[in-house]
């Protein structure tokens, strides 16, 4: 998942859309309307350009579903840039049995970490803070905040 990532990371710094695309899994790319709009607002999501990272979390699930083994790959990133921090969720088919076209990123949930629910970190307990909606949708998803649980702010490092 690290070179996934970091692959990715490249591709954004670099707004190559063509190898962006062909990172996520085919069925993402022929149902999203606009995929390479939504590209462009990943490369304008952005400022600054990327420094580092952390990985905060993953996790790795394998098994049948309607009778195809698949095995998918989620984590959690904090991303570093000249102009601010962000989070990145990812989740990606690792194997898909039988279709290859199918492996690849399904899901990209990125926002600013200061806008995110959590300001102090990604994990928060057993409950991760960038999970978006909860839904795993597919494709590029900008900025969605999970609105199960409050916002957190912090005053004189103090949170509340």
């Amino acid at each position: 998942m690290k070179k996934t990532f970091e692959n990715l990371m490249i591709n954004i710094q670099n707004k190559d859309s063509e190898k962006i695309k062909n990172m996520f899994t085919s069925d993402v790319v022929l149902l999203k309307e606009d995929f390479k709009g939504d590209i462009e607002k990943l490369f304008n999501y952005f400022d600054g350009n990327y420094t580092s990272y952390e990985m905060d979390a993953t996790c790795s699930e394998a098994g049948a579903s309607k009778g195809v083994y698949i095995e998918t790959v989620t984590t959690m990133f904090e991303i570093y840039t000249e102009q601010g921090q962000y989070r990145m969720f990812l989740r990606t088919f690792s194997y898909y049995e039988g279709d290859e076209s199918r492996e690849g990123i399904k899901c990209l949930y990125i926002i600013k970490a200061i806008d995110d629910i959590d300001l102090e970190t990604a994990y928060s307990g057993d409950v991760y803070a960038l999970f978006g909606d909860y839904n795993y949708t597919p494709g590029i998803n900008i900025n969605v905040v999970n609105s199960t649980r409050e916002k957190k702010v912090i005053i004189e490092g103090f949170i509340y």
